[in-house]
């Protein structure tokens, strides 16, 4: 699947957070926000000095915001 490949990938080289990003993306297109959000964060506890991480920090609040709005939203009858 393409979260165990972006699992590998991440393994691969630890600190490019292009493959943390994208495997949060697909994890919020699953349904699992809170699951990518606990991935960027752990990014950050590994990687905080990391170029991309300010990147993590604003892809967190985008996350987030995006949490909310989706639980703000009636849902389907």
């Amino acid at each position: 699947s393409a979260i165990d490949s972006y699992r590998v990938a991440a393994s691969l080289s630890p600190d490019y957070f292009p493959f943390y990003r994208d495997w949060a993306l697909s994890l919020q297109g699953l349904g699992q926000t809170d699951d990518a959000v606990a991935l960027l964060t752990g990014y950050l506890r590994e990687h905080g000095d990391a170029p991309g991480a300010p990147d993590a920090r604003r892809a967190i609040v985008d996350l987030r915001e995006a949490g909310r709005s989706a639980r703000s939203q009636p849902s389907p009858k």
